[in-house]
């Protein structure tokens, strides 16, 4: 069974992510997991997708990828990237790394 941690390697690397935006989305990745967020259906590459965005989100002077093109890389649309992250964002998951916390 696929998990959104899965994804996240490939994702971020086929964007040209920086290894501290592939950390912050697989810490998210598995946050995601631990909180199970999957249990309403939603597809692994979809929610790493909305990681992935949200990770390149919380450090923009080093990597800046818009939503298309993280859908581009995860064949995800972008407005199912953004109704993943509001799933992210409103639930209780609030990883932090190296003082960059992911936030709205």
């Amino acid at each position: 069974l696929e998990k959104p941690r899965d994804f996240v390697p490939r994702f971020v690397a086929d964007l040209g992510g920086s290894a501290q935006t592939e950390t912050v989305a697989r810490q998210l990745a598995a946050e995601i997991e631990a909180n199970n967020l999957l249990a309403n259906g939603r597809k692994p590459s979809g929610i790493a997708a909305a990681a992935v965005y949200m990770a390149f989100r919380a450090n923009p002077e080093v990597d800046k990828r818009a939503q298309k093109e993280v859908g581009e890389i995860a064949d995800i649309s972008p407005p199912t990237i953004r109704s993943n992250v509001q799933v992210i964002e409103n639930s209780e998951i609030e990883p932090s790394i190296e003082g960059v916390t992911i936030s709205a």
